[in-house]
């Protein structure tokens, strides 16, 4: 795992997450790794439905099949 180091972090903005992780009972430390954490994963959500969208675009106007006979006939064997 790698570590980093952060620097000129506004004393405010640092008291208030101390604030945080202590409500929560966590650490400093462990109470700004949660919170990378959560907005890598966000980023990786939005980047996912930005593609979603594009495919969505890119789909739409065509017609699109009904597959269930064909999901019928490879169940059916």
């Amino acid at each position: 795992m790698a570590n980093f180091q952060l620097r000129d972090v506004d004393d405010r903005a640092l008291e208030v997450l101390r604030r945080q992780a202590e409500a929560c009972g966590r650490s400093l430390n462990a109470e700004l790794k949660r919170i990378i954490e959560q907005a890598a994963r966000a980023a990786d959500a939005d980047a996912a439905r930005a593609l979603a969208d594009e495919i969505s675009a890119r789909l739409s106007g065509r017609r699109h099949p009904d597959n269930a006979e064909l999901v019928r006939e490879v169940r059916d064997r």
